[in-house]
């Protein structure tokens, strides 16, 4: 039954059973590329004064892009698993379902590590980094001093801002690439093999 699923055109059941492959692979390549291109914006000189802007014009459309993959992902591996549980036990590839599944919303895991470093290039200015971002210290301390207990929890329900990070532009994209290389080899690839052997398993 499951060889016969090649027979004929596309139809909605292939599609199903193939679109974590394909949402994967895309991720895969994705979280490659923009490791080797992003790693070139690492040289002190053009990386310090072209990073803010550059993620600022990339961050939208990379995030839609992401998330649309990982649903994409997650969603159709569940909705295989449903739709068609009874031959993906058969072909002994609904595990291989889940796991893709669950590894693409592992993706979403690395947020918190890369939140504040991204949040920090959106907010600099353009030319803005290491002497920026060390002269700020001097000046929060200043501020903090004139401030006194106006930085806590006031009545308005206001909180402390959160100050920003003293690490030049450069260094900031550093440790981004360092943070997504190990999410592109862990959660992507990972999602992209168990998609890969659950599309082998379900159609051999």
């Amino acid at each position: 039954m499951a060889s016969g699923a090649f027979a004929g055109g596309i139809d909605p059941k292939k599609a199903l059973l193939l679109a974590p492959l394909a949402s994967s692979t895309a991720s895969l390549v994705f979280g490659w590329d923009q490791h080797l291109f992003l790693s070139l914006l690492t040289a002190a000189p053009h990386g310090e004064a072209v990073l803010p802007g550059y993620w600022r014009a990339l961050f939208p459309r990379g995030v839609a892009q992401v998330l649309a993959l990982l649903s994409v992902t997650a969603g159709a591996s569940a909705g295989a698993a449903w739709a068609h549980g009874g031959l993906l036990r058969r072909t002994g590839s609904l595990g291989w379902y889940a796991a893709a599944g669950v590894l693409a919303l592992g993706h979403l895991g690395f947020v918190p590590a890369v939140a504040g470093r991204i949040r920090d290039l959106l907010e600099r200015a353009d030319g803005e980094g290491a002497a920026a971002g060390a002269g700020a210290g001097l000046g929060d301390v200043n501020q903090k001093g004139v401030e006194g207990e106006e930085g806590e929890e006031g009545e308005n329900g206001e909180e402390k801002k959160e100050e920003k990070s003293s690490k030049s532009n450069v260094e900031l994209q550093r440790e981004w690439l360092q943070i997504n290389l190990v999410r592109t080899l862990t959660t992507d690839l990972g999602a992209w093999v168990c998609a890969f052997v659950a599309a082998v398993k379900t159609f051999s």
